[in-house]
């Protein structure tokens, strides 16, 4: 990944190799429990974590017809 604010810095560097080897690029990676991208964006990161959010509300959201009120509080 390569951090640039301009299109032309970051289209120009082609290929990056260490050892011989050529070091695949990407748009995103994780870092830390962080998604980072190649123009410092939040895009992902909240993607991400929106859609995790929506999956754990809707499991309780289903849950809570047939569990009883203590229990719902506890998964709370």
């Amino acid at each position: 990944m390569i951090f640039s604010n301009r299109k032309k810095v970051a289209n120009e560097i082609q290929n990056i190799e260490i050892d011989k080897s050529v070091v695949t690029r990407v748009k995103e990676c994780k870092f830390l429990g962080v998604i980072i991208d190649e123009h410092l964006s939040w895009t992902y990161h909240i993607n991400l974590i929106s859609s995790k959010i929506d999956e754990g509300i809707g499991i309780l959201c289903k849950m809570s017809h047939f569990t009883k009120q203590t229990t719902m509080e506890t998964l709370y």
